[in-house]
């Protein structure tokens, strides 16, 4: 049913993982293979002209794109130590010049298509929720336990306000 594949979350995967207790369950695997490959968004098929967007909405697509440039400019000292070995500059790189653009481009100019760059954008911001835990792992050795645990509590709501 394609109205189904629309408006599926991935907290509905969770729910039948907690019913179920099992990953081997069928209908948890094929709710995670459907939201995972999940080509439209909650705004598909909607008329673009009938929306009325802010246009702030398009400019906040391009903070991951603030935020890796932002990290060139102010890098930690921990990043610069051969004791750490997390990818400072390439998780920069890749949230500056991937993650925007990708988020611009699917959460805004394609919010009304069915195209697979939602599936694309989705899978970078998994990967980069994984670099991000890293990191956070990662400022447990090196940073003040103040930082690290605003950013481990930033982390954890972002995880769990993710759709």
């Amino acid at each position: 049913n394609i109205k189904e594949l629309i408006t599926m979350h991935l907290s509905e995967c969770v729910d039948l993982l907690s019913t179920s207790n099992t990953f081997t369950d069928p209908s948890f695997g094929s709710c995670l293979y459907s939201w995972s490959f999940k080509t439209t968004t909650e705004f598909y098929g909607w008329d673009v002209d009938r929306l009325h967007l802010n246009q702030l909405f398009g400019f906040l697509c391009w903070s991951y794109t603030f935020a890796g440039i932002m990290m060139f400019f102010l890098r930690p000292s921990w990043s610069r130590n051969k004791s750490s070995n997390f990818p400072y500059v390439l998780f920069a790189c890749l949230l500056a010049f991937v993650q925007g653009p990708l988020s611009f481009t699917a959460d805004y100019l394609s919010m009304t298509d069915d195209t697979f760059i939602h599936v694309i954008d989705r899978f970078m911001a998994m990967v980069n929720l994984a670099i991000q835990s890293w990191k956070v792992a990662t400022l447990f050795y090196h940073a003040r336990s103040g930082t690290f645990f605003c950013q481990l509590c930033a982390i954890i709501f972002a995880a769990f306000s993710y759709e």
